[in-house]
């Protein structure tokens, strides 16, 4: 794990070597960005990321296949900000873009921890974050990235390769007051 503070915003970055897992959480997204694109946009800013538009629509972790993710991120998110005991909820969701697509600036507003998971992508992949001055991460296989604000602007760059890029985001949430029927609780 690699804690890093930029603009008073802690950062998490941890490798998940387990390429397996990866692997198979790639087919998940591919298997299931069919009937994804079926459903209602729930975010109309930008039309480049089909997948990403619908994230309020399913969660992620309520696919089959997803349980050791859900684990992987209930203990990252704790571990990093010490929030062992605190009852928590996830909305997640796959990134996937094709060749010329890209995920435009935005916030996660609203939640306690945002973050994402690189399943794949290629080597020029990066994420771009803006709060107060810019910051970039090299995006790669297995890179989960944990954001301690939810306001920290960040986009992601075109996609150029010819395999689609993949990522998982989410957001966390303290607890289930607000609570939404596709949240998942960690």
């Amino acid at each position: 794990m690699i804690k890093i503070k930029v603009f008073n915003t802690e950062i998490g970055l941890f490798q998940i070597e387990n390429h397996r897992l990866i692997d198979e959480l790639i087919l998940v997204s591919l298997h299931h960005e069919p009937e994804v694109l079926k459903l209602e946009r729930t975010w109309e800013q930008d039309f480049s990321s089909p997948t990403s538009s619908r994230y309020m629509s399913y969660n992620f972790l309520s696919f089959s296949g997803t349980d050791t993710l859900k684990e992987i991120i209930g203990l990252k998110v704790r571990d990093f900000f010490g929030l062992k005991d605190m009852n928590l909820w996830c909305q997640c969701w796959m990134n996937i873009h094709r060749k010329d697509q890209y995920l435009d600036w935005h916030t996660h507003e609203k939640c306690l921890i945002s973050g994402h998971l690189t399943l794949q992508c290629e080597a020029d992949s990066e994420t771009v974050y803006f709060n107060e001055k810019f910051f970039r991460t090299q995006n790669n296989k297995g890179l989960l990235t944990i954001i301690g604000k939810p306001d920290v602007m960040h986009r992601t760059t075109l996609a150029t390769g010819s395999n689609p890029r993949i990522s998982i985001a989410f957001d966390v949430f303290e607890s289930d007051v607000q609570k939404e029927e596709s949240w998942v609780k960690l």
